[in-house]
């Protein structure tokens, strides 16, 4: 699939990977953002649920994706680390996770796990140890040989790990990894 503007590559390959042909495809979008994320997977004809704690932003996704009546938005104003998730297809979490508290981070990546269905595919950004914010004990970030253990019983489809200067801020130090990992079937 074409990668449209403002859509990273790593999301278009999660859909391509995450699509169950035949059945409702449901997405959740954590710390959603922007709208490009959910507004692109309703295009690609996902339910999406996209939480946000930011009003602002929920309140813009919300007008943007009633301009498509689609219907297949639900956008919520809180924080994802204290909801409930349903069950989904795909959940992707964009420079999202490294708002967890590293001692709820277990919890809420067990509950991120469980709300997958077999099959089911993450995408997103884990921070890692060289990043500029890594020092600060309220962020979550990681070792790569930590985020290997995390993943070690999935299929990884795309990982990357990136560290160096910020695109839109040369003096912003980035370290974080991309990853595009699908959880393991029932067994046959």
């Amino acid at each position: 699939m074409e990668n449209p503007a403002g859509v990273r590559g790593y999301v278009v390959t999660a859909v391509d990977v995450a699509g169950r042909p035949g059945r409702s495809n449901i997405a959740i979008d954590l710390g959603c953002g922007s709208d490009v994320v959910p507004l692109y997977l309703i295009g690609r004809g996902w339910r999406v649920l996209a939480i946000d704690k930011d009003p602002t932003v929920v309140a813009h996704l919300r007008a943007r994706a009633e301009k498509q009546r689609s219907g297949r938005l639900s956008a919520v104003c809180a924080d994802f680390q204290e909801i409930p998730l349903p069950r989904a297809s795909l959940i992707h979490a964009g420079y999202a996770l490294q708002y967890a508290h590293p001692a709820s981070f277990a919890d809420l990546w067990r509950r991120i796990s469980a709300a997958l269905y077999p099959d089911g595919v993450f995408a997103g950004h884990f921070f890692g140890q060289k990043d500029q914010f890594a020092k600060y004990d309220q962020f979550s970030a990681f070792k790569s040989e930590a985020l290997q253990i995390l993943f070690a019983d999935w299929r990884i489809e795309h990982w990357h790990e990136f560290h160096g200067p910020g695109h839109r801020d040369p003096s912003r130090l980035w370290h974080f990894f991309t990853v595009v990992a699908k959880l393991p079937g029932n067994p046959t």
